[in-house]
């Protein structure tokens, strides 16, 4: 069969279009399998070494954070590896991406961190009633997923809220159930640091020889 001059040059095109393609294709897999498992890394390193975590995630290259997921998981730990480190963020331009995601799509898991990190910032921004409401929908993702741990410190979120706002009877409730979930998770530095907002929570409730035992 004859085939013209530029029926073999359209061919050619398409052939280097293909070829470009998959070339693409491959750098893209390549790139993934270097950074899915560095995201795993600055995830699991994000309790215990946040700096780690930062530095992980800022070695991973920009435009590998298109898709609104990773997008969601980057704004998640960056913004836990900030507060792991005592920075205390007041603008929620960061976490703002992992809460609209993980609030529409799940898993709850990331949506409970979501909630409670953004309540984070409000109160350290002094806006108490968005950072109650942050801290309410955390709490009960946290009761449904039984997140011991995470459900402290949630917990101890919402009684310094009612301390601030003088709702000494819900301090005082949960104060105590952010002591009795450290205690469930083993989580003893945590139990030991809210005895004082425990014992605060008792005297502000006049129950004074329980705030001194």
């Amino acid at each position: 069969m004859y085939i013209s001059y530029y029926m073999r040059r359209d061919l050619k095109r398409l052939g280097l279009v293909l070829l470009l393609i998959a070339a693409a294709v491959w750098v893209w897999f390549q790139l993934n399998e270097r950074m899915l498992p560095a995201l795993a890394r600055a995830e699991a390193l994000c309790e215990e070494k946040p700096a780690l975590t930062r530095a992980t995630l800022d070695s991973i290259p920009p435009r590998w954070w298109w898709h609104p997921e990773r997008r969601a998981r980057h704004s998640l730990f960056y913004s836990k590896a900030l507060d792991r480190e005592l920075v205390d963020i007041t603008s929620d331009s960061l976490i703002l991406p992992a809460v609209e995601y993980y609030s529409l799509w799940g898993p709850d898991h990331y949506a409970m961190l979501s909630y409670y990190y953004a309540g984070r910032v409000e109160q350290n921004s002094g806006r108490t009633a968005h950072a109650y409401a942050y801290f309410t929908f955390a709490d009960r993702l946290a009761d449904s997923l039984g997140d011991y741990h995470t459900g402290g410190l949630i917990a101890r979120g919402l009684a310094e809220i009612h301390n601030y706002t003088n709702d000494f009877t819900s301090e005082l409730r949960y104060a105590q159930k952010a002591y009795d979930l450290f205690t469930r998770a083993g989580s003893v530095l945590h139990a030991n640091s809210i005895h004082y907002n425990l014992a605060n929570a008792l005297y502000n409730n006049k129950q004074y020889e329980e705030a001194v035992s």
